[in-house]
């Protein structure tokens, strides 16, 4: 807490009074806490090489846990490659971590000591990041700055955020700056508070975010935060619902490619995308592309800053009222886009979406080259494809889809 007089607030917080180097508790048990085992730990790595740079390193089926790490952008995760290139990061457990679990960033420290940007590209990353279960973070599940040419899939995020501190732009289940030449795939992230789902941040080039879950977000940024770049990068064929902030936040970006993706009960919006008023930076909200999208249950399904986008063929269903489809398509937007009575809905604990449509016809598209696989991994087969997500889109049939995957 910034002061004493904040401790009595919360449970499990505490004080320093550096004048007199002494540390003020207030206990998660309110008992006597001479009675109480008290755990203390000053250990910010639980992994980190002496070395910067090294490689060729594997790190499997352990755990992690009880790291006393802090709060600095770069260099301070529980696991971290410490600027190395070549590791493989698979099935560990990280939890109950101060800060950061996994870090996989090139920069091991701020400001100009850190290294020339494009150099460190060059010289570090391709990293395999799979199938871990991160928990209980403070501020984020995996994280880094500069990550080139590598593949975060597959795993299980949850309960991150807790520390409260979203004001401090550095929190989110998987948060990843200056993302070159990298994929981030089917993830399941959920239960975070002041804390986004996934974040990917600043000159982000070749970059893809795909086939991941989202869900039971409550966070400024939203569900998924794209920001501050200005080439192609895509978002496609991703599930997020339960979020309180928005499901996409698109954020000083252009050219960007928001594709087959399904987003439900997403407050107040579906899809927003915003330029910062006070300074210029990478991008500026123009240029992008939100096409074949299904926005449900979602207040205002489209908040765009600027209208020099592309916003078309998605179907939107149980918008809220004040958003009207006539009257945003009136703008040039969505102009292919429909409404449609959709029926859905999301089982909270083994994520079974059930969905069928009061209608007789599902809306298709002319497939992307770039787009070959559905949500679950099936292949389309042919040129026209479904708007949405999965390969068989919506219709009167009743369909349930298991969108968790087995564990």
């Amino acid at each position: 807490m910034a002061r004493i007089e904040e401790l009595h607030r919360v449970a499990g917080t505490f004080w320093i009074d550096r004048e007199n180097r002494q540390l003020h508790l207030n206990p998660f048990d309110p008992r006597n806490p001479e009675t109480r085992r008290i755990e203390v730990t000053t250990r910010q790595f639980l992994i980190n090489p002496l070395v910067k740079r090294m490689g060729y390193i594997r790190i499997k089926g352990l755990t992690f846990e009880h790291a006393g790490n802090g709060f600095i952008r770069s260099g301070n995760g529980a696991i971290t490659t410490w600027g190395g290139h070549h590791w493989i990061i698979d099935d560990n457990t990280v939890r109950h971590i101060n800060a950061v679990g996994i870090e996989i960033g090139a920069f091991t420290e701020e400001g100009p000591k850190a290294g020339n940007r494009n150099e460190l590209a060059m010289t570090t990353g391709d990293h395999l990041v799979r199938r871990n279960h991160v928990y209980d973070c403070g501020t984020g599940g995996i994280q880094g700055t500069v990550v080139s040419r590598s593949l975060v899939s597959d795993n299980h995020i949850h309960d991150c955020g807790w520390q409260d501190v979203e004001r401090y732009w550095e929190v989110a289940g998987i948060k990843l700056l200056i993302m070159l030449d990298s994929v981030v795939t089917r993830n399941h992230v959920h239960d975070c508070y002041a804390s986004a789902g996934i974040w990917i941040d600043f000159a982000n080039r070749n970059t893809r975010v795909t086939r991941n879950l989202i869900h039971d977000i409550s966070s400024y940024a939203g569900a998924l935060f794209f920001e501050a770049s200005n080439v192609l990068n895509l978002i496609d064929h991703n599930v997020v619902y339960n979020v309180q902030g928005s499901g996409f936040y698109l954020h000083d970006s252009d050219r960007l490619l928001v594709t087959h993706n399904l987003l439900v009960n997403c407050a107040p919006y579906g899809i927003r995308m915003t330029k910062t008023k006070t300074r210029d930076r990478m991008g500026v909200s123009k240029h992008n592309r939100v096409i074949n999208n299904v926005v449900a249950q979602c207040p205002v399904p489209f908040e765009y800053a600027n209208t020099e986008n592309v916003s078309d063929y998605n179907v939107i269903s149980g918008g809220g009222q004040n958003f009207s489809l006539a009257k945003w398509q009136s703008t040039g937007l969505d102009t292919h886009s429909r409404s449609a009575d959709l029926d859905n809905s999301i089982g909270p604990e083994h994520g079974i979406l059930s969905w069928s449509a009061r209608s007789d016809k599902v809306l298709t598209v002319t497939r992307d080259e770039r787009m070959g696989f559905d949500y679950f991994g099936r292949m389309y087969l042919g040129n026209v494809i479904a708007v949405g997500p999965f390969k068989e889109g919506w219709s009167p049939v009743h369909r349930r889809l298991k969108l968790i995957p087995n564990k």
